[in-house]
């Protein structure tokens, strides 16, 4: 069976988490910032999605519909295998077109999540023509100039861009920094933060839908033959295994994914002065990042304080239930807009109440890019 079939749709990109008690229902309700009330309506911008058949393409459209984001006119691109297919968003059916440089053209905001090298190649050709670029990829989170946020947590850093105004690109940050720094900055804020030690545990969904695919079908093969045979996406068996991160290593022995949770930190803070350090290992999970964080604070910060910091956070829900051995999983924030923090709890090996640590789990399709990048399109609104 190929990857594609062996892709269950509804599980990969639908899954909602099923709680045990109203009192963390009520809490998993609360969504995230900046909301525009609107559909399609005839004053709304023009917008595009490039990438529209990859995983957070898809996305996009669940989160555009899900908050109601206002758009006069909708165009969907992709490459030119894809050019040509039907998708049916909101009771109309629009033809994927190819991504083309003509593709801007009259255009107001495009969200893209093609790869990098589609958005190197073609977001500035969008901006030239008139057309705000979000960008989902690496290409321009660390080009000087270019924002790189979260609205959550610095949206000043493109205050200067509104719609009508001279076009620029936006770009998204990594998921594993969206879902840390949605934890930790109301921390930073409040006490200052003076280290950073975060070891991942990201989910199949950050490499793709492909890579979700592959491990449903490892996991299929392994418990019905006893081995593994299909291996396209990594070059290691994934079900019922982990291993380091997929991304290329630097020399400084880091992979790259680590870095970028190094320099992405420091530029959304902007502070340099913060040490960070990150260990990211892939896990056979489908969807949903999850994330253990040792801080070391800048002023004193009992863990009490803390879960009041995090209870008045947006974006973030608690769950920290000791007596009930109940904290987030990859599940609970499968599909879900905010980010769950758990484990909240005083560092013992640290003196003076300056030490915390935290488990994080949050949807790396959602929180992690489609949602933030949505997000970053309503600022442009405001």
């Amino acid at each position: 069976m190929g990857l594609a079939r062996g892709l269950d749709a509804r599980r990969a990109y639908g899954a909602r988490a099923e709680f045990s008690t109203p009192r963390t229902r009520a809490r998993v309700a609360r969504r995230s910032t900046v909301r525009v009330e609107a559909k399609k309506t005839a004053d709304g911008p023009k917008l595009v999605i490039a990438g529209i058949t990859g995983a957070v393409g898809q996305e996009f459209l669940r989160v555009l519909s899900e908050r109601n984001f206002p758009y006069s006119e909708l165009k969907m691109l992709a490459s030119a295998r894809s050019a040509g297919s039907v998708v049916e968003f909101e009771g109309e059916k629009y033809v994927v077109e190819e991504l083309t440089a003509e593709s801007f053209d009259g255009q107001d905001i495009a969200l893209f999540s093609a790869g990098g090298s589609i958005s190197k190649k073609f977001g500035p050709v969008a901006v030239e023509k008139g057309c705000f670029v979000v960008d989902n990829s690496s290409a321009f989170r660390m080009t000087e100039g270019v924002p790189l946020v979260v609205p959550e947590v610095n949206p000043e850093a493109m205050a200067h861009m509104k719609l009508g105004g001279k076009a620029g690109i936006i770009a998204n940050p990594n998921c594993s920094t969206i879902i840390a720094l949605m934890a930790v900055t109301p921390i930073h804020r409040a006490v200052g933060v003076e280290r950073m030690v975060v070891s991942t545990y990201q989910a199949a969904s950050g490499a793709g839908a492909l890579a979700m695919a592959e491990l449903e079908q490892q996991t299929k093969e392994y418990v019905n033959d006893g081995e593994v045979k299909t291996m396209e996406i990594f070059k290691w068996q994934y079900a019922f295994n982990v291993f380091s991160h997929n991304a290329p290593m630097t020399e400084n022995g880091y992979n790259e994914e680590e870095m970028k949770m190094v320099k992405e930190t420091w530029k959304i803070w902007n502070d340099k002065d913060v040490k960070v350090t990150a260990t990211c290992i892939r896990v056979p999970v489908l969807r949903a990042h999850s994330e253990s964080i040792n801080l070391t604070l800048r002023n004193p910060c009992d863990e009490v304080k803390a879960k009041e910091i995090l209870s008045k956070a947006q974006g973030v829900s608690i769950i920290d239930d000791r007596a009930n051995n109940r904290f987030p999983t990859p599940l609970d924030a499968s599909g879900l807009d905010n980010v769950f923090v758990g484990r909240i709890r005083q560092d013992i090996s640290q003196d003076g109440n300056k030490g915390l640590d935290l488990w994080v789990c949050g949807d790396q399709i959602k929180k992690g890019a489609a949602l933030n990048a949505v997000q970053c399109a309503e600022l442009l609104l405001k």
